[in-house]
Parts: structure tokens; sequence; C-alpha cells
């Protein structure tokens, strides 16, 4: 059967869609067991994702944003989400604290990363694994029209632990929808669950954030907090080197172990929490002891000089690559993701990948314009006269657009704050940790009807401010990776070429964040020359589709 008898029945594709889904399956029959898609927004890749998970037969779709694990399960009812505990109250807390169900979800301390879903008892002598009474049994679950898009799998009759319901639904299902996060603690820690993790295709939506992915589960930070605990202080160690690091883990490890045995048989929402630090403990000790020349240690210290954290992270990815990566199809799609650095990165030797490019954006040129306005050029040096005259640009660009909504992307909290300071009252400040997380902030900014202007460091990736929600957008700087940052000193020092890239794949999704459908229109405003540099040395790493915008030919 040809790959568009699957297109999702309540649609019709469109050209290009049924171009590139005709290219997916010349590729797949050509034998690449990889195939990277460059696409860019507005194309639909969901509906292509979808229409090649059915044609394979069964499949995982992971992506890196729980928003649009939502635009999926809305479009496509057949397919079942996957999320982590975080997102679901706790029934044995609840029961246990005598609190009412109906308010579980006004209390996210009782949230099912809180509570104890396994702990170890003495029964005739030998220690026996139990279980919390309201985790359901695979068996409990009934399904109906498997493997059609009228699959629907039920819950068990009785009231049972909402984030096992959700995860054993995704894992009985034909397509299953994760999250990045969710998909690598499943694959890890696939005991008993193995055969239901036998997929014959995986779709990595949203490819380029994979290395970043990667390195934060991977990765570790030993915070202060994290020892004090268990009765530890960070400063009695050796923290500058692998061995010491090592041997923190190996104490901090077994404190946590019997922290963990000491809780275990009662209702102290520690427990979980602890036993989670523990088994992360353990995995980055081993991680580290099987390879210690691929990690690099960071000691993180606040503005007084005291030691605050340690972080691990790996500075190659291939090991991981192979690991998480294994289905015997693969498709990995991105509007900015480039065969050779995506390969180089990924450690897949690039004649295995078939690479399919959507050459042409969907959205007219004219309602996606990028002005270059090379204020100055910034960088490491320049002087606090060299970001005046950039707010003062930034300025003059906002008061023309007085009556509408935008964004400023910045790359640092600090840049955030100067901007508000000096830009007026339109400004929100909005990044994790002020006025709460995005969800929220972004909320505030559906509703209101002021011409707010939101200002982050973090919006330049899986924000959608269509329409009315952004009519201009402005880039201070250009966005290369902080060299604060060990990992990303060493990586760059290796590949010089990998440190551009980053920089231009960042770039080109901020250029995306408020045109998000064909009527829709926004301007955007790059303030520093090296942006426009950086784009011209690395053109050849740009998709076609950029080109139109960026005045190329």
């Amino acid at each position: 059967m040809a790959f568009l008898n699957n297109f999702p029945q309540k649609y019709t594709p469109r050209d290009t869609q049924k171009d590139v889904i005709e290219k997916i399956e010349s590729a797949v029959k050509s034998g690449y067991r990889n195939i990277l898609l460059c696409v860019p927004t507005g194309v639909g890749k969901s509906h292509i994702a979808v229409t090649v998970a059915k044609s394979l037969g069964t499949s995982f779709i992971v992506t890196a944003q729980k928003i649009l694990q939502d635009q999926y399960t809305n479009d496509f009812a057949f397919i079942h989400p996957m999320k982590g505990k975080s997102n679901f109250p706790c029934i044995n807390l609840y029961d246990y604290n005598k609190i009412p169900y109906g308010s579980a979800k006004d209390n996210p301390e009782l949230a099912c990363s809180m509570g104890q879903c396994s702990w170890e008892e003495n029964v005739d002598g030998k220690k026996k694994t139990m279980y919390c009474k309201f985790k359901p049994k695979l068996e409990s679950f009934p399904r109906h029209g498997m493997g059609t898009e009228q699959e629907r799998i039920g819950e068990p009759d009785e009231q049972k632990c909402y984030y096992y319901n959700q995860k054993f639904q995704a894992l009985l299902s034909t397509h299953a929808l994760f999250n990045y996060s969710s998909y690598f603690q499943t694959r890890l820690y696939s005991q008993g669950i193995e055969e239901l993790l036998q997929r014959d295709c995986l779709i990595a939506d949203e490819a380029h954030e994979i290395e970043d992915q990667i390195i934060g589960y991977i990765g570790y930070d030993i915070r202060s907090r994290t020892l004090t605990d268990v009765g530890m202080k960070l400063e009695d160690f050796i923290t500058n080197d692998i061995d010491g690091v090592i041997e923190l883990l190996d104490v901090l490890g077994a404190q946590y172990t019997r922290e963990t045995r000491r809780l275990q048989n009662a209702e102290d929402k520690r427990y979980q929490a602890y036993r989670k630090r523990r088994d992360k403990i353990d995995a980055t000790k081993y991680e580290i002891r099987d390879n210690p020349e691929n990690f690099v240690i960071q000691q993180n210290k606040d503005i007084s000089g005291n030691l605050t954290s340690v972080s691990i992270k790996p500075i190659n990815i291939g090991k991981y690559t192979k690991q998480f990566f294994d289905r015997k199809h693969q498709v990995f799609m991105s509007a900015t993701i480039n065969r050779q650095m995506f390969c180089r990165t990924m450690s897949i030797p690039e004649d295995e990948c078939g690479f399919i490019e959507v050459q042409q954006s969907p959205f007219p040129a004219q309602n996606r314009q990028i002005q270059f306005h090379n204020t100055k050029r910034l960088n490491y040096r320049s002087t606090e006269d060299d970001y005046n005259a950039i707010y003062q640009k930034a300025k003059e660009i906002i008061q023309f657009y007085d009556k509408e909504k935008g964004l400023i992307l910045t790359t640092t909290k600090k840049h955030c704050q100067d901007i508000a300071d000096k830009l007026g009252d339109r400004m929100t400040i909005a990044h994790e940790g002020v006025d709460g997380k995005r969800e929220k902030i972004l909320e505030e900014h559906k509703k209101t009807k002021k011409p707010n202007v939101l200002v982050s460091p973090s919006f330049w990736y899986g924000v959608d401010l269509k329409d009315d929600l952004s009519r201009f957008q402005i880039i201070l700087k250009a966005p290369y990776p902080s060299m604060a940052d060990k990992r990303t000193r060493v990586k760059a020092e290796r590949d010089p070429l990998w440190y551009q890239n980053k920089a231009v794949e960042k770039l080109l999704q901020g250029f995306g964040r408020s045109i998000r459908n064909e009527n829709d229109y926004a301007e955007t405003h790059v303030m520093d020359e090296s942006c426009h540099a950086l784009l011209s040395k690395m053109k050849r790493f740009v998709p076609k589709a950029y080109w139109d915008s960026l005045g190329w030919n």
C-alpha cells in the first residue's frame, strides 16, 4: 500500500505533503534506515509524521515540547501521549492525607513524582518489591480498534494511578507519543515492558534539539541542597576533576540509599524524590566511569565566590544516539536540520541518511521580512555604549509598533532586565523563575488587550505567537552558545563549525516565532551586525526555505 493511502482520514494532503511523503516512501524502499526531513513551518510536519508512522506499522513519535504533544493528540485521537510524573497528582498521597481528590490539581506538591510507586519489604526473610495499591496492571486496560484510527485504549474499572494509566495506555497503543525526557526514561528503565518497546519506527520531531535534550538528560547538577538533604557539604569534596566527582557520587549515592531505606515504610513525600535522585546519581557515576574522557566537570559559584553546584555533562553524544535511536526506520524532522552537521553531531554516517528538503516556505516572503539594522557588532568586548545604541534602536522600533504586541529575543536574563528598565512599561520579562512558567506568561499575554512586548532569552524555540500575539520581533544579539559553559568551550575548541551552526539554528528558529500560518505576518528586526555576518558565512548550512526572506538568490 502506498504511504499516501495512510494520510490521516479527516484531512486532505496538500501538494507539498504529497511530494514529501512520496520521497520518504522512496527513501525507505531504497534502504535508508535514517531519513532527515528539513521542512519549514506551515507544511504540516505532524500530518506527514502520522502518515509515515501508519505506513510503517507501530511507532514512537517524540517531540521536545509538551504543547506539541497536545497538538498531536488534539488532531489525532488514536495517538496516546506519555508524560512525566510531575504532570499528575498522586492518588495515594491524597488518600493518605485525607484530602479530597477534587483538590488535587491545586496542590502540585502532591504530584506523582513525590509519591511512593514501589518499595522493598522483608517478607519471610526475603526482600520483596511492593507496589502502590493504585498502580494498575497491563491486562486491565480494554482495547478497541487496534491499528486503526478508531483505536481506543480505555482505563481500568477501578480508580487507578493517573500517571500509570496514561503510561500504560501509551505503551499498549499502536502509536505512542513522548517528549524526549519521558522517552529516554522509558528506554533506560524498561524492565518488564521490553516487548512493548519493540516498535517499527521512531519519528523525532524538533530534531535540532536532540543534542541538548540528551545532554540535559544524561548530565547532572550536584547542588549544595542535594548534599544538605543528607547532612553533607559540597566544600568537603574535591570537585574540580573526574576522580573527585566520582568519589563524591559514591558517598552521596550511599547516603541517599540509607535515607530511602529509612523512609520506605512511611508515607513521606521525600521518599520518591530521594529515590529518584539516588538513581540519577548512580546512573551518572556509571556513565562517567565507563567513559571518563567524554565528560566535563564545571564548578558553579555565586557572586560571592561560594560553590553552589557542580555540573557534569557529556561532550559527544554518539553513544546515546545509538542507545536511544535504534529502530528499523527513523525519521528526524526539523525546519533547521542540515544533513552534514546533524550527522556529525549524532555520529551517524551521512551515507546512511536520506535527506529531503522543502526549499520553499508556504508563507509569502513579504509576510516574514527580516531587516538587518547592523547597529553594532556585539561580542565579549562590547561596551555599555554599544548596548545602549542597540537599546535605543530597539526603542525606536517598539515606538513604531505602538499599538501592536511583539517579542524581543535576548541571550541573557541581564539583557531582559536592562530592556525592561530602559524601554518602558510595555515590557514583560519572560523566562523560567520570573512570574511563573512560560505557559502562565503566554496565557496572560494572550488575554491582555494591551500592546504587550515579551522579552525573553528562552523563547527562541517552541513558542507559537501567531497572528496578533506578535506583529514584530526584535533580535538583539547573535545567539551563540555561552562560553561560560565548559562543555560548550570544549566542544567549540574541538569543532568550531559546530559552535557556529548552533548559533545559526537558534537564530533561524527565532525568525519563526511570530509567523505561524500563511495569512500571518510579522517583521523581524535584527540589531547585531554579527547576525548578518554569521548567516553569510554559514550560507551553505541555511535551509533554502529561509533564503527569500533573507534576500538571497
